[in-house]
């Protein structure tokens, strides 16, 4: 086409040529039969550079017709020359021009990891939520016919990007590879800011362009969503367009945030930072705040520390960031209420009191919750005692019950003559403190009559005397007994010898083996013949 007939191919792909060579007196198709050669030369016309071609050639019949090899030309405008050889000598040459041009790329899909994107709007941008990949598949086409190509080895891809807002430029990574008659892979574009982007590929082959392709795209901020606010007495319903809660309490709050076109929970992952901003709505005030926000899991969880805030309206600006990259904002409006107001009533105490007894006291604590006095029940109490003007160790605290009520049990030294009790309700989440001052006891002073010592003496005396009289019995019956009983028992026995020896009659001894008489005595009456 043209004034100078150019052909025109798609870079990568060869050329496939074919001629015949004619008489040049008849005109008729001449073969140049065995010995033919083939030398392809090249011109390009826009650099002035030039080489040779590789080629398959060959004689068939009354043409030639073979292969041309340009896959490695860069697009331009080039003049091919033919010549044919005979035993290497030239038989004819001719020439044709060519131009080269980029194949044709072509979008497939443009998606992130929750699902396929649609480009809109007048310039068809792609709109992505901010810190997700995005995942491209598009193919190249034949220039001229549109048939898919295929790049094969050799090829390489180079992603770069404008800002269209900043005009900031750079290059991003991918994983783009070719499979079968598509590209696809991902670009990591989780590190760039919001705004509106143009994105341009480029593929390569062996260093030379083969073919780019752009798109726009919007990267937006993710949404944010507000999951829970609680405070130290639970979980806090919005009333109206704010949470409500008292003076020197902190809160804690709980979110996650979304892909803003599909909606799926989003986990950034490393680098993430928090930024909490207030703005004091009755006084314009404004400031940070600390927190311990962190993501876990798919949730972003922490306490705001907003203890020294005094009562009023906030609204609570909290900003998500990724590598210092904004990624989703929000926020929420906050009550924050003066405490209510506290008493202490006694319900019973004695009038007096026996130094040396328990006393016995029953309080009743209060809140006001602004239309009446209401009983406070969980709250904290303690008494300190005062015994004689010095302040006492036993220190109590205690918990009132579902009436307001607590009862305290004071134990009174015998030693002591005067008591007065402070009373204070320790400050809770919705209430102050106080406290009261009992100074209405009267101690009746301990009155002991006889005291235990005026008896001591006596009482050493008596302890003597029993001690002596059980150590004497304890010797008579110990010693003196025994000596008694062991004297009588050496005397019976010698009388019960001389008893045997009175009644002794007769004195008989008798040989044992034979059983004669061998010596009798008789010194009875009665006559015995041995």
């Amino acid at each position: 086409s043209g004034i100078e007939d150019f052909y025109i191919n798609t870079i990568t792909t060869y050329i496939i040529v074919e001629f015949n060579t004619t008489d040049a007196t008849y005109g008729d198709v001449v073969t140049i039969g065995a010995g033919v050669l083939y030398t392809i030369s090249y011109l390009n016309l826009d650099t002035f550079s030039t080489g040779t071609i590789i080629n398959t050639l060959s004689e068939g019949g009354i043409s030639h017709s073979g292969t041309l090899d340009i896959s490695q030309f860069a697009d331009g405008n080039y003049t091919i020359t033919v010549t044919i050889n005979k035993s290497n000598a030239v038989v004819s040459s001719f020439n044709f021009n060519l131009r080269i041009i980029l194949t044709n790329s072509s979008i497939i899909s443009i998606s992130n990891p929750n699902g396929q994107l649609s480009p809109s709007g007048i310039e068809d941008f792609y709109i992505n939520t901010i810190t997700t990949y995005i995942i491209v598949e598009f193919n190249t086409t034949d220039a001229t016919f549109g048939d898919v190509i295929t790049i094969g080895i050799g090829i390489s891809y180079a992603i770069s990007y404008l800002n269209l807002d900043s005009l900031a430029s750079g290059t991003i990574s991918n994983s783009l590879t070719e499979g079968g008659i598509s590209h696809s892979g991902t670009l990591t574009i989780s590190s760039l800011k919001g705004g509106n982007y143009t994105f341009t590929i480029i593929i390569n082959k062996s260093n030379i362009i083969v073919s780019s392709i752009s798109f726009n795209l919007s990267i937006i901020l993710a949404k944010s969503n507000l999951i829970s606010v609680s405070d130290s007495s639970g979980q806090l319903a919005p009333i109206g367009n704010y949470y409500e809660t008292y003076i020197e309490s902190d809160i804690e709050i709980e979110f996650n945030i979304t892909d803003s076109n599909f909606g799926n929970i989003t986990l950034l992952g490393f680098g993430i930072s928090y930024l909490i901003f207030y703005v004091n709505i009755d006084t314009l005030g404004n400031g940070t705040i600390l927190h311990t926000l962190n993501e876990i899991s798919l949730i972003h969880i922490g306490t705001l520390d907003i203890s020294q805030f005094s009562s009023g309206n906030y609204s609570i600006i909290i900003t998500i960031n990724k590598s210092n990259n904004v990624v989703s904002t929000f926020s929420f409006n906050l009550l924050i209420k003066d405490k209510n107001q506290v008493r202490i009533s006694i319900v019973n105490q004695p009038s007096s009191l026996n130094a040396g007894e328990t006393l016995k006291i029953i309080f009743k604590a209060e809140y006001n919750n602004g239309v009446e006095w209401l009983p406070l029940s969980g709250a904290s109490l303690r008494v300190v005692p005062y015994f004689n003007g010095v302040l006492s160790t036993g220190v109590q605290t205690r918990t009132t019950n579902s009436t307001g009520e607590v009862v305290f049990e004071i134990t009174v030294g015998i030693e002591v003559k005067n008591i007065t009790l402070t009373v204070e309700i320790l400050s809770g989440y919705f209430y102050t403190t106080t406290s009261l001052d009992v100074l209405d006891i009267n101690i009746i002073p301990y009155s002991p009559g006889l005291a235990l010592e005026d008896f001591l003496p006596y009482l050493i005396i008596v302890g003597a005397v029993i001690a002596l009289v059980g150590g004497s019995i304890g010797v008579y019956r110990g010693v003196v007994v025994p000596k008694k009983r062991e004297k009588a028992r050496v005397l019976n026995e010698v009388k019960t010898t001389f008893d045997d020896a009175i009644n002794l009659e007769h004195v008989l001894v008798l040989y044992k083996g034979t059983g004669t008489c061998v010596y009798f005595k008789s010194f009875g009456s009665d006559e015995i013949d041995p």
